[in-house]
């Protein structure tokens, strides 16, 4: 894949969507991006290309616009996921949008997580803490958040904040626990 440094936000993915004529929304598409690289699972580039566009019921992109946005998408995602908490961000709207919208777009990401998990072959077992089980159950719980109404109020605001905050941090967090490297044992070395 190649190396971008931006992630696309919400806005730019959804007119991209909007050009190619893709059914989905961009946090969805996202969360389930997300969720495969945390399985431990890994697309090439046409790959990737080929999956998105079925995500999106579109034909594979051809435009070298939309490639560039998704190997984009693709790269910086999984560098974020790398590199942790403070880099890890979540493709969902900005604030300019209503908490209902925001809220909608956060529970169709952790539908695409979820979604994205179990196409890489993510298991909810022992070999997950259980720190980790638990988060999967409350990702699948704010999978409700779009059937929810929630109004402009600062109450509300404060606790989708505190969501996606959670959500963020959950994600790296799965993304670790499945993508541990067994560490190369060094048998010339000795402890003092």
């Amino acid at each position: 894949m190649s190396s971008s440094t931006a992630l696309p936000d919400f806005d730019s993915l959804s007119n991209l969507f909007i050009q190619i004529g893709a059914l989905g929304s961009p946090s969805e598409l996202h969360g389930t991006l997300c969720g495969f690289l945390t399985a431990g699972r890994r697309w090439s580039t046409d790959d990737w290309l080929k999956q998105s566009a079925q995500l999106l019921d579109i034909d594979v992109p051809e435009s070298a616009q939309s490639k560039t946005a998704l190997a984009q998408l693709y790269d910086v995602t999984l560098r974020q996921l790398e590199e942790g908490v403070f880099e890890f961000t979540l493709i969902v709207p900005d604030d300019d949008y209503a908490v209902a919208q925001r809220s909608q777009a956060l529970g169709s990401w952790c539908y695409g997580f979820l979604h994205g998990y179990g196409m890489g072959g993510g298991q909810v077992d022992e070999n997950l803490d259980e720190d980790a089980r638990e988060s999967i159950q409350d990702l699948s719980r704010f999978t409700q958040l779009s059937d929810m109404a929630l109004e402009e109020q600062e109450s509300d605001e404060a606790d989708l904040m505190e969501l996606l905050e959670y959500v963020r941090v959950v994600a790296i967090m799965l993304f670790t626990a499945c993508n541990q490297q067994e560490q190369p044992v060094n048998p010339n070395r000795t402890l003092h």
